[in-house]
């Protein structure tokens, strides 16, 4: 009997991490000249249970990093981020302007109609690894 209320207990404590998803919808790069070192992604995130966006990292650039771009009266400033909350049941938008996924030191330029791999790791759900479609240099949202 011990042994049963046990094995429960730990099932249930495992449970948590075992639920956890994260939902990635609507990913996409814009698309850089031939030489830029600096490029973006953008795309939307839905945690059923609440999780964050710890890191983020990709073979096509030396590194990259979560960034929240604001405005103070008449100038834009980037910050970077050490996460991104994702509040339970809630869609964050990763989007022009606004939380963003800066790639640096990017190793060839994204060029429109290519993909490429991103890996995305969280405080809770299992990391994931997705294609982001190149769009256009200005595109402001996937398939532009």
């Amino acid at each position: 009997m011990k042994r049963l209320a046990f094995l429960a207990m730990m099932i249930s404590l495992a449970v948590p991490a075992w639920a956890a998803s994260v939902t990635v919808t609507g990913a996409f790069a814009r698309a850089t000249p031939p030489g830029a070192e600096i490029g973006v992604v953008y795309m939307t995130l839905e945690s059923d249970t609440g999780d964050t966006l710890t890191g983020a990292s990709t073979p096509a650039a030396a590194s990259a990093m979560m960034h929240k771009t604001s405005m103070a009266g008449m100038v834009m400033s980037m910050d970077e981020m050490d996460k991104i909350d994702l509040p339970a049941s809630q869609k964050v938008a990763l989007q022009p302007d606004q939380l963003h996924i800066m790639l640096q030191g990017l190793k060839h330029p994204l060029v429109r109609g290519t993909t490429i791999p991103l890996h995305l790791t969280f405080a809770k759900a299992p990391a994931q690894d997705i294609n982001v479609p190149v769009g256009s240099i200005g595109a402001s949202g996937p398939g532009e």
